[in-house]
């Protein structure tokens, strides 16, 4: 204690909060940093969506019930359950990929992709190889799809020929967004939910003059995704969709005024950095949008929202902070899944 008050007496924090809500402005008396209007749109599952969705969340529910009281059983049954929770909150396509890339998966890389961890792999935003499946052959390795998982597979197989009523909330969004003049940027988690939606874009909003649509991945390299983005700095009106290798390194301020968050992210920080890339010093735009889309029907973001983004939130608009995840994760997957069960 005594070494803490004789650091305090030279030590400043300045927080974010400090420098835009300050009396920071420039040469000509204006503030340097633009206002910042958020918003939480929400869309609603019907029909074949809910249902899908909730035969995910029994077939959830049955493994964690399986997985008996072993401590790195139960483990491995959290995170894999998770995991696919998670893709299926994403997209169809997510979910699909994520639920054909069975077995071979360890509880390890299911922490890191599962809340945001720093990963260093060529592809972060590859959707996990959940491996929840039985009958496991003698390398580990299963030979059999368990049949309530294949049953799972068509059902995403055919779901991806419905309407999607994700994809036509953002079309919404965007229209009157694109129609003002904004140039967004959409973020998503996954690479397969990525290239859906710039697939779908590009089509739906093929018709607007002047508009130039773009997807980057992890897929891409570093130097290749800079190319990208700043090959559209001539166009008339931008619009970008990416994965969270765009969240940091790439400033995006002078390019785009608006961040939608098409996907949750599953650690706080993550938000952050994502309005970061366009909210910052350097952005000309008067007042840049930020929105997070999600669904009041589906258990895994409000599980989300409840167990970690809003109790997130709440600490920084006491502190003006944001806080990092708590180091035991498998505390918050234990929450995220008795949050889930009782939805």
């Amino acid at each position: 204690d005594l070494f803490r008050r004789r650091l305090a007496r030279h030590f400043v924090q300045r927080r974010r909060l400090d420098v835009t809500q300050g009396e920071w402005q420039d040469e000509g008396g204006t503030h340097v940093f633009p206002k910042h209007e958020s918003s939480e749109p929400t869309y609603f599952l019907a029909g074949p969506h809910q249902a899908f969705h909730d035969s995910v969340v029994n077939y959830c529910a049955g493994i964690v019930e399986g997985a008996g009281s072993a401590t790195q059983s139960r483990r491995l049954a959290f995170w894999g359950t998770l995991a696919l929770m998670r893709c299926v909150g994403s997209s169809t396509a997510a979910a699909l990929s994520a639920l054909r890339n069975r077995a071979k998966s360890q509880a390890a890389m299911l922490e890191d992709q599962l809340l945001d961890e720093d990963d260093e792999s060529e592809t972060p935003d590859l959707e996990p190889e959940i491996g929840l499946t039985s009958s496991p052959a003698s390398d580990g390795v299963s030979d059999q799809i368990d049949p309530a998982l294949a049953a799972l597979v068509r059902q995403a197989e055919d779901l991806m020929k419905a309407p999607d009523p994700k994809l036509e909330k953002i079309l919404s969004l965007l229209r009157p967004l694109l129609d003002s003049g904004s140039n967004p940027v959409i973020f998503c988690r996954y690479l397969a939910t990525a290239d859906f939606l710039g697939n779908r874009l590009k089509r739906d909003l093929a018709k607007r003059t002047g508009l130039r649509i773009e997807v980057i991945t992890g897929e891409l390299t570093p130097e290749e995704r800079r190319v990208r983005v700043e090959g559209m700095s001539g166009e008339p009106q931008r619009l970008l969709v990416a994965t969270d290798c765009l969240s940091e390194g790439i400033n995006l301020q002078e390019l785009f005024d608006t961040v939608i968050h098409y996907d949750l992210s599953w650690n706080p920080t993550r938000h952050q950095q994502r309005e970061g890339r366009v909210d910052r010093y350097g952005q000309p735009a008067p007042i840049v949008r930020s929105a997070l889309l999600y669904s009041p029907d589906s258990a895994i973001d409000g599980a989300v929202l409840d167990v970690i983004l809003r109790k997130a939130a709440k600490i920084r608009e006491a502190t003006g902070v944001t806080v990092p995840l708590p180091e035991k994760q498998s505390a918050i997957a234990g929450a995220l899944m008795n949050a889930v069960l009782l939805h």
